[in-house]
């Protein structure tokens, strides 16, 4: 009897310090894993190559962020979208659309069919007396899109309950500061992370007049720590500032105005992610306009995520050795 009692405290002292040994090597529960995307217009559809590859080596995303247009992808890969799948979408999107407020004629009202496209300026008419516009583009083709891409989502107002955790960020034009999108609407949310101010018209969600979130943090690494992430995978395309040969127009001037503000607290960004994919380099000679490029974008951005394959691939090991997997995405 006390033979075999021996033997079970044997066997267990054993067993015990295997756990112990597994504990020490793997740690006692594996990173959670956060997606943190920057602003940066059509230069930030270089991230589809990073989201490609993340995908196609099974890495689990705990959280996502993003901004402007790195919250419109961070949108809706959270939503369950594929990287393959986002590149699908932006082939197939009319980009000098988004940049215009051209309406087809095949969707103008019979009414006034006679009269569109006769006028070289339309002005919009507040309490009875015309006005300037509060910006270039009012935006309803993007509208259009986003409400189409996020259609799968539209019972899901709790934005933590999305294939992947999810937080966005726009600005208070009004009363200034950061603010969050956690709730509500996603196409909404992610029309207003895109409202550049006076390029796209601003956006009201819960009584505030919200904008690009850009303007005061372009670069959402804090905000996906406070999520709980302890491994950041940044994707940065970057503030450039302009030389003067390179400022064409009022959207370059914009453009300008952001990054004299955001670029400090960028690199304060930068340097608190575990493996940041700059972007800045190779798409030198891009500007944030540049959607009819978009094909050009894809492919260095294919480049530059290629560059961080041995550490992407480490990744992607940790977390099957810890017995972690990719539930299958929930979007065809």
């Amino acid at each position: 009897m006390n033979k075999h009692i021996l033997s079970l405290l044997l066997i267990s002292a054993i067993l015990l310090c295997t756990i112990r040994s597994y504990s020490q090597t793997n740690g006692k529960t594996p990173p959670k894993i956060g997606l943190a995307l920057s602003g940066g217009g059509a230069k930030g559809l270089a991230y589809i190559g990073l989201l490609k590859k993340i995908d196609s080596l099974g890495i689990k995303v705990d959280y996502v962020t993003g901004t402007s247009m790195g919250g419109v992808l961070g949108g809706l890969y959270a939503m369950g979208y594929s990287g393959k799948q986002l590149e699908d979408i932006v082939n197939n999107i009319s980009w000098d659309r988004v940049l215009t407020n051209k309406v087809p004629l095949s969707q103008v009202n019979i009414e006034e069919k006679d009269e569109y496209g006769n006028y070289m300026l339309e002005l919009p008419i507040f309490n009875g007396k015309p006005a300037l516009p509060n910006s270039m583009i009012e935006g309803q083709y993007l509208s259009e899109i986003l409400n189409t891409y996020a259609y799968p989502s539209r019972n899901i107002t709790d934005f933590s309950k999305l294939y992947i955790p999810l937080q966005i960020t726009t600005s208070d034009i009004i009363n200034g500061g950061l603010v969050m999108q956690k709730l509500g609407s996603l196409p909404l949310v992610i029309r207003a992370t895109m409202a550049i101010p006076a390029v796209f018209s601003t956006v009201y969600i819960d009584g505030k007049v919200l904008v690009d979130g850009g303007l005061d943090r372009n670069f959402p690494v804090d905000e996906i720590k406070n999520m709980g992430a302890d491994y950041v995978i940044g994707g940065y395309t970057g503030f450039h500032i302009l030389k003067e040969k390179e400022i064409k127009g009022p959207l370059n001037i914009i453009m300008q105005t952001y990054a004299f503000n955001g670029v400090k607290d960028s690199k304060q960004q930068m340097e608190k992610t575990d493996l940041l994919i700059d972007y800045t380099d190779i798409l030198t000679g891009y500007s944030s306009a540049d959607f009819q490029r978009y094909k050009e974008i894809l492919r260095r951005g294919e480049i530059e995520a290629n560059k961080y394959l041995p550490q992407l691939i480490k990744l992607a090991e940790q977390q099957r050795a810890n017995g972690i997997s990719v539930t299958p995405r929930n979007i065809q």
